[in-house]
C-alpha cells in the first residue's frame, strides 16, 4: 500500500534541515520503503509456530503470510518494552493489520556497514543485528478517529533511551511537519495512561499537544482509560515544529487546567518524585469524573478508587461539581506541598535537630514521604461530610477549550 506521509520532499524538507540534522548528531530518519530496502529481511515465511514463540503471539486462524508484520512487532518488543511495558507496543501494531498506516524510524548513524559486513545476505543473524541498531520510531494510523477518515493519527512512538540525543520529539516532529505539508488539519493521539504516562505527557505537551475529551467518542477515541490530545496544525508555522523538535526553541505556550506541566521534580529528590505521581491520579480523575458520573467509564485501579472513596465521604450524594471541585483543591494542595517538598536527607537532619528523645531507629524512606502527603481529604471529609450537595456550578475553570474535531472541519 502505498505510503503518504513520510513522503519525498515532504520528509526531506524536515530531515536534512540543519537543525534537525544536528540534532539527530549522525542519526538517520528512514521512510518506510527506506527501512525495508535497508533491513532486508529473510527471504523466508515464518512459521506461525515460531512467531509464537518468538513474541509471545496468541495462535490465530490468521495464516503468516508477510514478514512486515513479524517485523512491526519484534521493533515494538525490542524498542518499546521498557517504556509502556512487553505487551502494549506489540498490541498497537496488531491492530494495523487492516489499517493503513506509515512509518519513520530512527537509526543508528553507522547502520549502512552492518548490511555491508552481512555481504548482503538475507538472514536471521543478519536481520537480528540491523533491528539492535534501530533506536526508535513512529508509527501513524489513517482513520483510527473515524470522525476524520483520512487524517492520520499517533499509533506508537518509542525510543530506546529517553536519556539519548534525539529524544522522540524529533519523530513527533516529523509527523506533525509531514501531516502539516499533506493538508491534514489536527494532528492527533491518545497517551496511554493519562497524566500518569508523564514522560509522555511533558514529550507531547512540550511539542504542542492539549488535551481534548471531545475526541472520547465512539467513532473516536473509546478509553477512557487515555488521555486523547490533539493540536490545531493550523497555528504552527513549518519552522516552528523544526524548532521545537530539534531544541533550538522551547514551547512556551501550554494550556492545561491541572497545572501539571509545572510540577517538575528537581534531580535525586525522591520526595517531589513521588507528589508528582500522586498528583496525576487526581490529574486522571479530573478528566475521567464526567464519563464515571454518566456510567460510561469504570476505574479499575484502587489508587484511584481510594480517591473517588475519600470524594463521597466528603459530600453526601455529591454532585458532578463537587467532585471536580474536590479534585482541584487536592492538585493545589498537593502542588503545593510539591513545591515546599524537601530532599528525604534533609528531612531527616531537620527531624534529628527536633528531636528531644531518643530515636526508636532509621526514619524510613515511606515514613518521610509520609510526612508530605496531602491531607486535604481528612480536612474536607472534617468539613463538608454533613454538607449535603447542592445544584451548583463549579466555580473552577474545566481546562483550556476543547476544539471539536469532526467531519466539520477538514482533516
Amino acid at each position: 500500500m502505498q505510503k503518504e506521509v513520510f513522503i519525498g520532499e515532504h520528509l526531506d524538507n524536515y530531515r536534512y534541515d540543519e537543525k534537525i540534522v544536528k540534532s539527530l548528531e549522525g542519526r538517520v530518519l528512514l521512510n518506510h520503503d527506506e527501512f525495508v530496502k535497508w533491513y532486508s529481511p529473510p527471504k523466508i515465511r515464518m512459521s506461525e509456530r515460531n512467531l509464537t514463540k518468538k513474541i509471545n503471539r496468541q495462535p490465530s486462524v490468521e495464516k503468516v503470510e508477510t514478514i512486515s508484520n513479524a517485523i512491526l512487532e519484534l521493533m515494538a518488543e525490542g524498542v518499546c518494552e521498557k517504556k509502556i511495558g512487553r505487551t502494549y507496543g506489540i498490541d498497537a501494531v496488531r491492530r494495523l493489520v487492516n489499517s493503513q498506516f506509515d512509518i519513520l524510524v530512527l537509526v543508528e548513524s553507522n547502520y549502512l556497514d552492518i548490511k555491508a559486513k552481512e555481504g548482503f545476505t538475507y538472514t536471521k543473524t543478519a536481520a537480528n543485528k540491523k533491528m539492535n541498531h534501530v533506536l526508535g520510531f513512529i508509527i501513524v494510523e489513517k482513520g483510527e478517529c473515524q470522525r476524520l477518515p483520512n487524517a492520520y493519527s499517533v499509533n506508537l512512538i518509542c525510543v530506546r533511551s529517553i536519556k539519548d540525543k534525539p529524544r522522540g520529539s524529533v519523530l513527533l516532529g516529523a509527523y506533525l511537519y509531514c501531516c502539516k505539508k499533506i493538508g491534514q488539519r489536527y494532528g492527533l493521539l491518545e497517551l496511554a495512561g493519562g497524566y500518569r504516562n508523564v514522560a509522555g505527557f511533558f514529550a507531547y505537551s512540550k511539542m504542542g499537544f492539549i488535551k481534548n475529551t471531545t475526541l472520547f467518542d465512539k467513532r473516536c477515541f473509546k478509553d477512557y482509560g487515555n488521555l486523547p490530545m490533539s493540536i490545531d496544525l493550523a497555528d504552527y508555522r513549518y519552522t516552528e515544529f523544526v524548532d521545537y523538535a530539534s531544541g533550538h526553541r522551547k514551547f512556551t505556550n501550554f494550556r492545561d487546567d491541572t497545572g501539571f506541566i509545572n510540577i517538575i521534580p528537581e534531580k535525586g529528590n525522591v520526595v517531589q518524585h513521588e507528589l508528582q505521581n500522586e498528583i496525576a491520579r487526581y490529574c486522571n480523575l479530573l478528566y475521567q469524573m464526567p464519563f464515571i458520573f454518566d456510567g460510561y467509564y469504570k476505574t479499575s485501579h484502587w489508587l484511584d478508587e481510594k480517591i473517588i472513596e475519600d470524594m463521597f465521604e466528603s459530600y453526601d450524594n455529591p454532585s458532578l461539581d463537587n467532585c471536580i471541585d474536590y479534585l482541584y483543591e487536592s492538585i493545589e494542595d498537593l502542588s503545593r506541598t510539591f513545591h515546599e517538598a524537601k530532599y528525604p536527607q534533609e528531612i531527616q537532619e531537620e527531624e534529628e535537630r527536633q528531636v528531644a528523645v531518643p530515636s526508636k531507629g532509621p526514619v524510613t524512606l515511606k515514613q518521610l514521604l509520609s510526612k508530605y502527603k496531602s491531607t486535604s481529604s481528612k480536612n474536607k471529609t472534617n468539613k463538608t461530610k454533613k454538607i449535603k450537595s447542592k445544584p451548583i456550578i463549579s466555580r473552577r475553570k474545566r481546562g483550556p477549550e476543547n476544539t471539536y474535531v469532526g467531519t466539520n472541519h477538514s482533516a
